[in-house]
């Protein structure tokens, strides 16, 4: 057509290059994303979505300054990953830091026992192919056998199809680095970063077409805050071990917020900054 001396090849609507086997291999294109909506339930735990994301990973070749950099993502106590379980009806996320994406079965179980409720029915779960979720027959045996769900697979690559925990997973990694870099805090903190700002996604902070938090859709109440502090900030801790001593000297020590114990705001986290090491208090 454009030139002489080859075959003549129809373009348009019945193009050669639509039939062609090494064209179509070629050319093959991501599916458009569409707008599909997984949030169809009305019950807690009657639909989930399921992820694990990657702090970081261990090496231990110490010797590899790439893999050294990549060990500094370890928490305090050698976590590298996470697990988020987003609730659709309610949109609570439950979250645990991990040393391993080893399979968490004790502490899903647990989850799903406290936020099911037994009227549910037509339950489901969102997870992608990884060998930590949809590959573990533990896993599977769990959530089909046990609690009745049926296992909604992703594709390959098809991250949206999962995206109401992947979205989730963003912004927990935003968060997370905001309140680390906003303490001044080095990154092995980030297991208590993870922590607090679940207490406070839950509780105060809704999706924005929702007027209500994931604690008041689920317990139809609003939860009491008064207690929550700055992460980060300063605070003075009692030594009750101090307390028989004379009265001009000094009975406290500085330092840093790090959250609040599971279930509750009254015991505190923190942070000595003469030690390095990680603490627990009533009275601060």
């Amino acid at each position: 057509m454009f030139s002489d001396g080859v075959p003549e090849t129809r373009l348009g609507k019945d193009s050669a290059l639509d039939s062609c086997p090494v064209c179509l291999a070629a050319n093959v294109q991501s599916r458009n994303r569409g707008d599909g909506e997984t949030r169809t339930t009305t019950k807690p735990g009657q639909g989930l979505s399921l992820d694990f994301s990657f702090a970081g990973q261990h090496s231990k070749n110490a010797t590899n300054p790439e893999q050294m950099r990549i060990n500094d993502c370890m928490g305090v106590h050698g976590e590298m990953c996470y697990l988020l379980l987003h609730n659709h009806a309610t949109e609570r996320l439950d979250g645990a830091c991990r040393q391993s994406k080893a399979p968490p079965i004790a502490w899903l179980k647990k989850s799903l026992t406290k936020n099911v409720k037994d009227d549910a029915k037509d339950r489901h779960v969102f997870m992608d192919q990884g060998g930590e979720s949809h590959r573990s027959k533990a896993i599977r045996d769990l959530f089909e056998k046990e609690f009745g769900y049926e296992m909604r697979v992703t594709g390959t690559g098809a991250h949206h199809q999962n995206g109401l925990v992947e979205r989730a997973n963003q912004t927990m990694d935003k968060a997370i680095r905001a309140m680390l870099i906003g303490a001044g805090l080095p990154v092995k903190f980030w297991p208590y970063a993870f922590r607090h700002f679940l207490c406070v996604k839950n509780s105060a902070l809704p999706r924005r077409d929702s007027a209500e938090s994931a604690h008041q859709k689920l317990h139809g109440e609003k939860d009491n805050l008064g207690l929550l502090q700055t992460f980060g900030c300063r605070l003075w801790a009692k030594i009750l071990a101090w307390q028989n001593r004379a009265k001009c000297i000094q009975d406290t020590k500085k330092g840093i917020f790090l959250g609040h114990r599971t279930n509750t705001l009254k015991n505190v986290v923190w942070c000595d900054p003469l030690t390095d090491g990680v603490k627990c208090s009533c009275h601060v």
